[in-house]
């Protein structure tokens, strides 16, 4: 959602229909950092509580899956190479997902402040919304 030209518009609309179904609360899980998407969470229309927390996910090289097992000192990759343990442990890199959770949604929000997001968002659809459009998440 948060990897697009002109992404905006795209995102502003996803979210708008998540705040118009959701119940009691939405949940986004991103690669983004809230540095990158607290502006879209935070906007006035939707009038959200927001929380957010990481999760740390271990990508490992592609030949790991070819480790003859636990305890084996070495291992051959597809193309011959023998690699160690060591070497299999150094190319382990950490990648981070965010959680994002939204709560209470706010109907009158919506209805007051739509107008004006929806109308800096389309006229500026390669931007992040800007401080004043957000509601000071609660």
């Amino acid at each position: 959602m948060f990897c697009a030209d002109e992404h905006a518009l795209p995102i502003l609309l996803s979210l708008k229909e998540a705040h118009r179904t959701m119940r009691h609360i939405f949940i986004s899980i991103s690669y983004h950092p809230p540095s990158q998407v607290e502006c879209f969470f935070k906007l006035k229309c939707f009038g959200w509580s927001l929380r957010h927390f990481s999760i740390q996910e271990k990508k490992r090289c592609a030949y790991h899956k070819h480790d003859s097992g636990p305890g084996t000192p070495e291992s051959e990759t597809q193309n011959g190479d023998v690699v160690t343990m060591a070497e299999k442990r150094r190319n382990i890199r950490k990648s981070y997902n965010y959680v994002y959770i939204c709560t209470g949604k706010s109907q009158a929000a919506m209805h007051k402040h739509w107008e004006e997001v929806m109308q800096y968002v389309s006229n500026h659809p390669d931007e992040d919304p800007p401080e004043r459009l957000h509601g000071g998440c609660r």
